[in-house]
C-alpha cells in the first residue's frame, strides 16, 4: 500500500495573496478542504464614520475567504470567480480582530 503525502491546503490560497490583504490588515490564518479562515486586524483605517468596521471591508474579507476556500478544491491551474454575493449585517463588527 502506498501513502500519499498530506496536502498543504493553504499553499494555493496563499500563493494567490493580493497586496490588498496587507493594506487592509488581514491574512489567511487557517484552512482545509473547502474552507479558509481569514483573520482581520481592526485598525482605524478600516472603520466607518460611526467607528465600526466598514461594511465594504467585510465584503472584501468574506469574498477573499470564499475564493480561498474554492482554491482548496480546484487545481492550481484553475481560477474561481465570484458571480454574485449578498450580505446582511445584523450588528456592527467590533473588536480587536475578526475571524
Amino acid at each position: 500500500m502506498t501513502t500519499t503525502p498530506e496536502r498543504d491546503w493553504l499553499a494555493h490560497p496563499r500563493a494567490m495573496k493580493s497586496p490588498i490583504y496587507d493594506h487592509l490588515g488581514f491574512d489567511i490564518t487557517d484552512g482545509g478542504e473547502g474552507w479558509l479562515e481569514i483573520t482581520l486586524r481592526i485598525t482605524p483605517v478600516i472603520l466607518n464614520a460611526d467607528g465600526v468596521v466598514h461594511g465594504g471591508i467585510w465584503l472584501v474579507v468574506a469574498d477573499s475567504a470564499m475564493g480561498g476556500a474554492v482554491r482548496t478544491l480546484i487545481d492550481h491551474t484553475q481560477r474561481g470567480v465570484t458571480s454574485q454575493s449578498d450580505f446582511r449585517w445584523l450588528r456592527p463588527l467590533q473588536g480587536e480582530t475578526l475571524k
